[in-house]
């Protein structure tokens, strides 16, 4: 049951920021997954969206991720993503709270 709502999450996690034009979500459909997606967003530094994400209480990590060589390898280097990442803990609230968020970065870009 709880690989089944890890994986609920971690699917929900990556159709939410697919669905912002100024969001590009890093495929990791060849990868094995472990509730964790990558964005970049258009525009922006990953370390800006950060902030304005932490502003709205959404919790991300940004940068390189301890990974630079990686970052080299996908193209990301050296601003790095945004990162975001789900567990079995995680409700439908956190989701609304990552909409809105993600809504506020669209409409004030």
């Amino acid at each position: 049951n709880i690989y089944e709502k890890e994986q609920a999450n971690h699917k929900k996690l990556l159709e939410i920021p697919s669905r912002y034009e100024n969001v590009k979500v890093i495929d990791t459909a060849k990868a094995m997954s472990i509730g964790v997606v990558s964005c970049l967003f258009e525009g922006y530094g990953s370390d800006s969206i950060g902030q304005i994400l932490s502003e709205q209480n959404v919790a991300v990590r940004t940068g390189l991720h301890c990974a630079p060589t990686a970052h080299k390898f996908i193209g990301t280097f050296p601003a790095g993503t945004v990162r975001f990442s789900v567990s079995y803990f995680n409700t439908d609230d956190d989701f609304d709270v990552l909409e809105a968020a993600l809504d506020y970065i669209e409409l004030n870009s």
